[in-house]
């Protein structure tokens, strides 16, 4: 039970924030008999809280915790918990007060999730498939660590480390808004660490070398079940080095392919950091494009999904785990003695990106470019003071990059690595 003490005066702004953390957690009762509480928690956290009896037993209220909750403000909420109270209403019933996980998920996903990510889908999924299913009828309240902790065990049981780190950090991040917003006293998911739950997280690592590139090359053109949507959009993505999404997403209008310098204008909704951004295109991706854009016959997107079964139904984009998929069968392919046609490390459609930042500083880019190349951010002091894009540079070193792609396809032995 949390020591209490009574202050002689009565809370404050400047009382408050000099208040500081003990070795237990302690509770503050404002004098004056307003019923005004502030418990300090020994990692510093501070909520206030309101003790009144209802139908014959104690129940705590929380008004929010401190500072995101001001004092002004946790007592005007104090003041309708009291107006409640008198007319009959239990305390902490508001509308919009979640009671369960459940409840707490849907305002977590409506307030903090739609309006700040570029893709809440991704967040959903998890919050559908892996959360809900497991405590999403758990009372709020009754929610401890070693219950979150079991969510995470659960994932880890089924060799899905990858996504139980997703999870925890979602699981940290629910129960983190709940604890502001003064839902609960503390938050059950605060001690929660990766590496204690057995989560691994690799480090990828994995680029291909020009030898690879050749051999993969010629077999994404000897694929026969891949269409040839799939087969130019992997080249495309190692011509390029943009993302996945953003070549998934892609519609036509984005691209100038008939300009002196032609240019891809990625919009900010299709991008992972929300910022839009230029890709300046060398001649074999731009060669790559127009035969993407004869193959769309008159699709909107660069690289379409399959044929709806609908016939008004309009052809969507291709799905987000496609050009995965299409990489995993042909490593699943066979020659006909039996032996796999790409005899090499697995590799995945996101190590495209990691193969051309490698070759790029091979060729002897610059590292600020390469990184420019990337749209990867060069920090925060040179985000604000620099705002040069490096259209030129970043130009001359993706054409440079996609010479030696093209010398290392046409099956040139005379290419060597060698530093510029």
């Amino acid at each position: 039970m949390a020591k209490r003490n009574i202050p002689k005066t009565r809370f404050t702004d400047a009382f408050i924030e000099a208040l500081k953390p003990e070795g237990k957690q302690y509770e503050l009762i404002e004098p004056g008999r307003t019923g005004l509480r502030l418990r300090v928690s020994p990692a510093g956290t501070k909520s206030f809280a309101w003790m009144v009896v209802h139908n014959g037993k104690y129940q705590r209220v929380s008004l929010g915790r401190y500072p995101e909750t001001s004092l002004a403000r946790a007592r005007k909420v104090l003041d309708a918990e009291k107006t409640k109270h008198r007319s009959g209403i239990a305390p902490g019933t508001a509308s919009d007060s979640p009671k369960t996980v459940a409840d707490l998920v849907e305002l977590f996903y409506q307030r903090r999730i739609l309006p700040h990510r570029t893709r809440p889908d991704i967040v959903r999924q998890v919050l559908d498939h892996d959360i809900l299913p497991a405590i999403g009828a758990r009372r709020l309240q009754a929610v401890t660590t070693p219950v979150i902790a079991s969510v995470v065990d659960t994932m880890v049981g089924r060799d899905a480390t990858s996504h139980a780190g997703k999870a925890t950090a979602i699981l940290k991040q629910l129960f983190a808004f709940a604890e502001a917003r003064g839902y609960i006293d503390g938050n059950p998911a605060a001690s929660l660490r990766k590496k204690d739950l057995g989560v691994i997280e690799r480090q990828r690592d994995r680029w291909l070398t020009l030898d690879e590139i050749h051999t993969v090359w010629h077999t994404l053109d000897a694929m026969p079940k891949l269409s040839t949507q799939i087969k130019l959009g992997l080249k495309v993505l190692l011509l390029t080095g943009v993302r996945s999404d953003e070549l998934r997403r892609a519609e036509w209008p984005e691209f100038d392919l008939e300009a002196k310098h032609p240019v891809w204008h990625i919009p900010e909704a299709h991008t992972k950091n929300s910022v839009a951004w230029s890709v300046p295109l060398p001649d074999l991706a731009v060669e790559l494009l127009h035969e993407l854009k004869s193959a769309a016959d008159g699709n909107i997107f660069v690289v379409p999904g399959a044929v709806p079964k609908e016939p008004k139904k309009p052809r969507a984009p291709i799905g987000d785990k496609a050009l995965a998929r299409a990489v995993a069968r042909m490593f699943a392919r066979t020659g006909k003695d039996g032996a796999p046609i790409l005899p090499m490390p697995a590799w995945s459609p996101h190590d495209l990106r990691r193969t051309l930042r490698t070759h790029l500083s091979k060729l002897g880019v610059a590292p600020h470019v390469c990184e420019k190349c990337l749209n990867h951010s060069l920090g925060s002091i040179a985000e604000i003071y620099d705002q040069h894009d490096y259209m030129k540079e970043r130009r001359d070193a993706l054409q440079l990059w996609a010479d030696r792609v093209r010398r290392v396809v046409a099956g040139e032995t005379t290419v060597v690595e060698l530093q510029a």
